[in-house]
């Protein structure tokens, strides 16, 4: 079955959107500290860390590709449909929720 052009204009708006997530790493790049907390054990302490340089490429292209993997497997319908912006906007919270964490 042949995707109209309202699906392709989702799946490309979405795909571009979870690589945006990068331009977020990248304004905040000289902020960050070169080794992130990415996990803490029930005590509060720091049990796994992460660099800056693997979170701001993992993130936009873990969330690219588990964003190509749901919309190929999506069916096609005719109305608007938020499975084409969940991954998005789950990337840019993970994102967000990453870098303010390594802030503080």
């Amino acid at each position: 079955m042949k995707k109209s052009k309202l699906t392709t204009a989702h799946f490309i708006t979405g795909n571009i959107l979870c690589l945006s997530t990068a331009l977020m790493f990248v304004l905040f790049w000289k902020e960050l500290p070169e080794i992130i907390a990415i996990q803490w054990n029930f005590q509060g302490e720091v049990s796994n860390t992460a660099s800056k340089l693997t979170l701001a490429l993992f993130i936009p292209l873990g969330t690219l590709a588990i964003n190509l993997f749901t919309c190929l497997r999506h069916k096609e319908e005719e109305r608007w449909n938020i499975e084409y912006y969940l991954v998005p906007i789950i990337g840019h919270i993970i994102a967000c929720i990453t870098i303010f964490m390594a802030l503080r």
